[in-house]
C-alpha cells in the first residue's frame, strides 16, 4: 500500500479490536507469528524496544522465531503509545495481541476473517496480511530509509535479500528520485534554441 492507502486502512479501522494490531504491523514490520507470539515480557518500554524471540504458528507458540534468530525492533512514538495504550486497557497479562475477551488470536482467524473485513470496510486494495510487511518495508525506503538498516530491522541475514524481497518502490518515488540529479547548461532555453537551429540547418 502507498501511503495514503495506509491512512485509508487505519482510518477506517480506528475503532476495530484489532487496530492496535494492524498499527504495530505497519509500524515495525513484525510477522504475522512474531506479532501474535509476542508476550509483554519481551516488551522494554524503558528502552523502547521488542523483542521478537517467539513465534506464533498454527500448533501455538514456539520459543523461537522463523530465521531461529533474536531480533530488536526499536519502537517509535507511535509503536510506543499504542503498547502502552494496550497494556493499560489489561486485556491479557501475557499475550499482547488478543481479542476483546482476552482470548488468543490465532493466524488464520486473523488472515482469513479479521483482516479481510477490516479492508472490505477500509476499500482498499485487497492483500494478504504478510503484504504489510511488504508495505512497511516499501514505505520506509521511499521516505529516506536505507537498504542496510531495512535488513536490520527485518532481522534478515543479508542485505541483498532484502532488498530483492521487499524494497519494491513504486514509479512515482522513482521519478522523484531520478530528478535528484539534473544536469543542462546554465542558459539551458539558449542550448534547446541552438539544437533546434542545428536540426532546422
Amino acid at each position: 500500500w502507498l501511503p495514503n492507502q495506509v491512512t485509508q486502512f487505519l482510518n477506517a479501522n480506528q475503532f476495530d479490536e484489532n487496530y492496535a494490531l494492524y498499527v504495530v504491523a505497519l509500524n515495525t514490520g513484525m510477522r504475522r507469528g512474531e506479532l501474535l507470539g509476542l508476550k509483554w515480557d519481551k516488551v522494554d518500554f524503558n528502552n523502547e524496544q521488542i523483542e521478537i524471540s517467539r513465534s506464533r504458528d498454527r500448533y501455538g507458540i514456539k520459543e523461537t522465531t522463523k530465521t531461529g534468530k533474536v531480533v530488536y525492533v526499536q519502537m517509535n512514538e507511535i509503536v510506543f503509545r499504542t503498547l502502552k495504550s494496550l497494556k493499560e486497557e489489561k486485556r491479557s497479562l501475557d499475550n499482547v495481541f488478543v481479542d476483546k475477551n482476552g482470548n488468543e488470536l490465532y493466524l488464520e482467524h486473523v488472515s482469513d476473517r479479521l483482516f479481510k473485513a477490516a479492508i472490505t470496510r477500509a476499500n482498499v486494495p485487497k492483500i494478504k496480511f504478510h503484504n504489510l510487511r511488504s508495505s512497511f518495508a516499501a514505505n520506509f525506503c521511499m521516505n529516506g530509509g536505507d537498504i542496510y538498516t531495512l535488513s536490520k530491522i527485518l532481522g534478515h541475514s543479508k542485505v541483498d535479500m532484502t532488498a530483492k524481497r521487499y524494497a519494491h518502490l513504486h514509479s512515482r518515488h522513482m521519478k522523484k528520485a531520478a530528478s535528484v540529479i539534473a544536469f543542462e547548461a546554465s542558459g539551458s532555453q539558449l542550448a534547446h534554441d541552438h539544437l533546434r537551429i542545428l536540426i532546422i540547418e
